[in-house]
């Protein structure tokens, strides 16, 4: 079930405020999933996508160990602890760590920060008038229960994030109404044209450099760390075994859903898909980057146990095409170009405002 927290992340930030401020305390910058079932063509794509902006050499102002309940105001309307509070729970939840003690002023200044922009931005709708209906607000309701199994199940997360249906809804609708303001003043501007394209893949064509990988499926007898001398001996026999079959031409990936203990791959024949060097624990790497398409390896001794590879396929290091990145590298541009409307559009919100910062 989809945790409501992840959900309604939009009750403090704007989508794209709260990607930045969860790349502040994450480690691991990236976030993007990889397809295994291709190459990893645009790793330094989305790698570059997911980064968080560079930090500024302005010196940042040390944060009281105390905060006051109200830290700052933004045309006379306060922005409170709680609020803070709550941000800073959201983002270490999504980073799954809490924020590091020795980046503790840069991070809290960054959430103040956004706070402010967030408020900036829902003055904005007021002030515009941007009406949102009932009915919309109930389709985007609709939307989010259908991550649940139940009107109980949607019912017990709003309350395990102490919230009433009715604040939701609130909620809800400040969200639509970010929406809309957002698509006129940002979305609206986005635009990518073929030569975006072919400029920045010429400009950085060391980014889309691809190394040598290899395409392998394996079958795995689990051996534990602290399995006895005669276990391991009865797991390499199985193993064995198992080798002796696939050289007497039985088909390996039967012999994988069959015999293999790897269960995130032994149902779909043993197929592990494309990994480049360093991807696999030391003796796989080895043993399979020295086989050639068709070839199956001898046994391989590694911490997991004892496996047996087979490679179908070899790609030797390349530069990928500006066709074979183009999605990703369209997809690149547009959230870099959506970044720059939206700081465009906040410099506009706050040149004209009135923002006070407390501590």
């Amino acid at each position: 079930m989809l945790a409501l927290s992840k959900s309604i992340t939009i009750r403090v930030f704007t989508i794209f405020s709260l990607f930045a401020l969860s790349a502040t305390c994450s480690n691991d910058p990236s976030s993007e999933t990889q397809d295994t079932s291709t190459p990893n063509e645009t790793s330094s794509i989305t790698n570059n996508a997911t980064a968080p902006a560079e930090t500024s050499q302005t010196p940042i102002e040390p944060i009281p160990d105390q905060l006051p309940d109200v830290l700052a105001l933004v045309n006379g309307e306060e922005i409170h602890l709680s609020e803070f509070e709550e941000a800073l729970k959201g983002i270490e939840e999504r980073a799954g760590a809490p924020a590091p003690t020795d980046r503790r002023d840069e991070i809290y200044r960054n959430i103040i920060n956004q706070l402010i922009e967030y408020r900036l931005l829902v003055q904005e709708t007021v002030e515009r008038n941007i009406v949102v209906s009932d009915q919309e607000v109930e389709a985007r309701l609709a939307v989010f229960k259908q991550h649940f199994g139940s009107s109980e199940d949607f019912e017990k997360a709003l309350s395990e994030q102490k919230l009433t249906l009715q604040k939701f809804k609130e909620e809800t609708r400040i969200t639509i109404r970010l929406d809309k303001m957002l698509s006129e003043e940002v979305e609206a501007k986005i635009s990518i044209e073929s030569n975006d394209l072919e400029n920045f893949y010429k400009e950085n064509l060391s980014q889309f450099s691809q190394e040598e990988q290899i395409e392998a499926s394996h079958i795995l007898i689990v051996v534990a760390a602290d399995a006895k001398p005669w276990e391991k001996e009865a797991a390499r026999k199985q193993a064995a075994g198992i080798l002796e079959q696939i050289r007497a031409g039985q088909d390996f990936a039967s012999l994988a859903r069959e015999h293999s203990q790897d269960p995130g791959n032994a149902q779909e024949g043993g197929e592990i898909g494309y990994f480049g060097r360093g991807a696999m624990v030391g003796a796989f790497e080895r043993a399979a980057f020295a086989l050639k398409p068709g070839e199956v390896s001898e046994l391989v001794d590694s911490p997991f146990g004892f496996h047996i590879i087979k490679v179908t396929d070899k790609q030797p290091s390349r530069t990928l095409t500006l066709d074979e990145v183009r999605p990703q590298l369209e997809q690149f541009l547009q959230n870099q170009k959506r970044q720059e409307q939206t700081a465009e559009f906040l410099d506009l919100l706050k040149n004209k405002s009135t923002i006070t910062i407390l501590i």
